[in-house]
């Protein structure tokens, strides 16, 4: 018998949690390229980004390919998604977001 498929929301909620904490991780984004007849082009369609989500695993997220991240933004910093959205393909989970945001501490004086 086929299970229930779930929906994006029920995968982040199953997979990482209600409210879950993502921080940088100090590689690069990697390129995504398109892929014509299972064969690699030059073409980049989006970006990769390495993320730590807090007491859980490493895992990546992909962007669109017009994200910038400044190398100081690498370090262990806290990072939020815009609509993060998952897919289950298999026992894999696949993050996908419109855009992510460095949350900067406000220093008190």
């Amino acid at each position: 018998m086929r299970s229930k498929r779930l929906s994006s929301e029920e995968i982040i909620l199953q997979s990482i949690g209600e409210n879950p904490h993502f921080l940088t991780a100090t590689l690069d984004p990697e390129p995504v390229y398109k892929y014509v007849d299972n064969q690699r082009t030059d073409t980049v369609i989006a970006k990769r980004l390495t993320v730590i989500i807090e007491g859980i695993a490493v895992d990546t997220v992909k962007l669109p390919k017009s994200f910038e991240i400044s190398s100081d933004d690498l370090k262990l910093k806290p990072i939020q998604f815009l609509n993060l959205t998952a897919s289950e393909f298999g026992n894999n989970i696949y993050f996908k977001a419109e855009n992510a945001k460095v949350v900067k501490h406000e220093t008190s004086h």
